[in-house]
């Protein structure tokens, strides 16, 4: 719906190289899980979702 986060891994398909000009996808430098985990913090899932260039106040969110 046009506000998927995405994660890519240290050990990426260079074919995925081409995605580094959207904001919404992170490049980890782990591979593998340890890659996830690192999209995991870098987007604050486990407290409050940072979305780049796009925070949402409370009134908008409805």
């Amino acid at each position: 719906a046009g506000n998927t986060l995405g994660v890519v891994v240290g050990n990426y398909s260079r074919e995925l190289e081409k995605l580094r000009k959207y904001p919404r996808v992170y490049f980890a430098e782990q591979e593998h899980a340890a890659g996830i985990i690192e999209g995991i913090q870098y987007y604050n899932f486990l407290d409050q979702i940072t979305i780049p260039n796009e925070k949402l106040t409370a009134s908008e969110d409805d």
